[in-house]
C-alpha cells in the first residue's frame, strides 16, 4: 500500500521536491516490505518445500523486472511523452500496485487460512 501512496504523490507533478517525496516514500515501503515478503514466503511453505517456495518468490520478482521495464516504456511513450500526461502513467502504476496488494490479501484470507 505504501507503493500506491508513493505513486499517488507522483500524480501531482514532476517537480524535484515532489519526485523526492515519492522516492522517499517508495524507499521506506521497500525497506519494510522486502524482508517481510521473504519471511512470509518461508512461513507459508511446508518445511520441506521452503527452497521451492523461495524459488517461486524470486521467479515473480524476475517477471516483474522483465514486464515492468516493457510496461513502463510503453506507458511512458503513450502518456508521458506523446500526450504530455505523466499523471495518467503514474495512476496506472498505482492502480496495478493497489490491485496486486488486494489480490495478496484475498489469497492470504481465502487460500492460506484453509491450509
Amino acid at each position: 500500500m505504501i507503493t500506491v501512496v508513493s505513486f499517488s504523490v507522483l500524480i501531482f507533478g514532476t517537480l524535484g521536491w515532489i519526485v523526492f517525496v515519492g522516492i522517499v516514500i517508495f524507499s521506506f515501503g521497500e525497506m519494510m516490505a522486502s524482508p517481510k515478503s521473504k519471511e512470509y514466503t518461508g512461513k507459508i511453505a511446508p518445511p520441506e518445500k521452503v527452497a521451492l517456495y523461495m524459488g517461486y518468490f524470486y521467479w515473480c520478482v524476475a517477471l516483474g523486472n522483465l514486464f515492468g521495464g516493457i510496461l513502463s516504456g510503453q506507458l511512458y511513450a503513450a502518456f508521458a511523452r506523446d500526450m504530455q500526461r505523466p499523471d495518467i502513467m503514474w495512476f496506472i502504476f498505482g492502480a496495478i500496485a493497489f490491485f496486486s496488494a488486494m489480490l495478496i490479501l484475498l489469497y492470504d484470507r481465502l487460500v492460506i487460512k484453509k491450509i
